[in-house]
């Protein structure tokens, strides 16, 4: 909440916002054409709240997102959890707790070089299905093996999975979602908030008594992975067409329109 308080005051305006006291001159205006030249010169106007909130919910593109960011953070549950199912192990509570640690460290270097990869390569639902259906062998491998060895790298390559599509997907909404400004916080919005409904149901994910295998909630778990790829894969079908037809339109009139991440 502090650091929340903080960053209302610190995080900077847009460029041609505010009292500009953060910029000279030389570089407000290389920031406003770098804003620009990402989508090929258009304008990032504000519209209405009103106007804003109706363009996000009639966009279909939004909503495949919102189910995407459901799959995802519907997949991560099981850090409610973790320490306890870790401590099926077979180890006491000190060391299942030190046994977590390394598992977080690991998804935080996934998580880390798939961003850096999704930025240097502009790709996206390649990026987002990867790490879920590499969270959908981790849950296999804890939830399908006896074997402490097996169960304990199925733990790392769960938290791998689910946490490295995570940041891709948060990049996606900005690129998919260009204009307005408006309608793009609207849809930031509209993503996380239902995203993190998952806080509320994934609290009966893994039920004590299904211990020590917990069984039912790597399934579900699993379940929420698949779709996330399903639904990544349609929403990138999709903007794959829509810039086809964008490149359609270009050869006719030679203008340069903006085209989606893929």
């Amino acid at each position: 909440m502090v650091v929340g308080v903080v960053a209302f005051f610190l995080l900077p305006d847009f460029p041609r916002s505010g009292k500009k006291t953060w910029l000279t001159e030389q570089e407000q205006r290389l920031a406003e054409w770098r804003i620009s030249n990402s989508v090929n010169g258009e304008l990032d106007e504000t519209s209405s709240v009103r106007q804003g909130l109706i363009d996000t919910v009639t966009d279909v593109k939004v909503w495949a997102l919102v189910c995407v960011q459901v799959c995802i953070l519907s997949s991560q549950t099981w850090t409610y959890f973790f320490p306890s199912i870790v401590q099926t192990l077979g180890y006491g509570k000190i060391r299942s707790l030190l046994l977590t640690s390394p598992v977080y460290v690991f998804g935080f270097i996934t998580s880390l070089g798939n961003s850096l990869i999704a930025q240097r390569t502009g790709l996206r639902a390649a990026l987002i299905m990867w790490p879920l259906t590499l969270a959908i062998v981790g849950n296999c491998m804890v939830i399908g093996s006896h074997a402490t060895a097996v169960r304990y790298t199925g733990m790392f390559v769960m938290c791998a999975g689910s946490f490295s599509a995570f940041n891709v997907l948060e990049a996606w909404v900005g690129s998919t979602i260009p204009r307005t400004r408006t309608k793009r916080a609207i849809t930031y919005a509209l993503v996380n908030m239902l995203g993190n409904l998952s806080n509320i149901y994934g609290a009966y994910f893994f039920p004590i008594r299904n211990a020590p295998q917990y069984v039912s909630g790597g399934i579900t778990l699993s379940c929420f992975a698949l779709g996330g790829v399903g639904f990544a894969a349609a929403l990138g079908l999709y903007l794959r067409h829509l810039n086809k037809k964008t490149e359609k339109a270009e050869n006719l009139d030679g203008i340069v329109r903006y085209k989606y991440l893929v």
